[in-house]
């Protein structure tokens, strides 16, 4: 199966209005046609572990694209306003020793970790690191020959110290001292927001 993109997202939900739209091929694979551009929707699953499965089964697939694309949600280690859209120039994993440029004109840097991490430990650590997430180094390390270009949307702020991107129920208390719940609700909203803001990005930049 040829298609013109292939998008990486590490859940369902981040692109879920896209995904609607699409047929399903497996339990992780999508495939649609919008105006005359034929794309697929790849879930990775959350963490290395995952995406390093993910990309073996896509392997088995037979699927190849003019570009790889990953998208999604991405805690900010920086000032960032939460909604933001940016393109990640350099990669890093292995707790900072290793890297790998995806676009040398995009001065934002991500960090890949491998678990859940403190974010005040990680600011202290990563002077020099705008982002973090916990599936683009391995996906970019694992598969060089896809040459992945990678868009991230910012979840949060560098005070608000979430467990696993949000990706669990737990949300630890922030400088702000926002209670628990409240703070909750907020990000649901945000991964919400996030997800429409991520749709109505690919659709321009990629299918108009």
């Amino acid at each position: 199966m040829f298609l013109d993109y292939l998008f990486f997202v590490a859940e369902k939900r981040e692109l879920i209005q896209l995904i609607r739209k699409t047929q399903q091929v497996t339990s992780h694979f999508y495939v649609n046609e919008a105006q005359d551009v034929k794309y697929g929707i790849y879930i990775t699953g959350v963490g290395k572990k995952a995406v390093a499965l993910s990309l073996k089964n896509l392997g088995g697939l037979n699927v190849t694209a003019s570009k790889y694309i990953n998208l999604g949600n991405s805690g900010a280690l920086k000032n960032y306003f939460p909604g933001t859209i940016v393109e990640v120039g350099t990669v890093y994993g292995n707790n900072g020793k290793s890297f790998i440029t995806l676009n040398s004109e995009s001065h934002f840097t991500l960090l890949s970790v491998n678990s859940t991490q403190n974010k005040k430990k990680l600011l202290e650590q990563f002077r020099n690191i705008d982002l973090v997430d916990m599936e683009l180094f391995t996906l970019a390390n694992k598969a060089p020959q896809l040459a992945i270009t990678s868009y991230k949307i910012i979840l949060d702020k560098p005070t608000t110290n979430l467990n696993s991107l949000g990706r669990t129920s737990s949300l630890a208390e922030n400088k702000l001292r926002i209670p628990s719940i409240l703070s909750k609700m907020l990000l649901t909203w945000q991964i919400k927001n996030n997800s429409l803001k991520l749709c109505n990005f690919v659709r321009k930049k990629f299918f108009e």
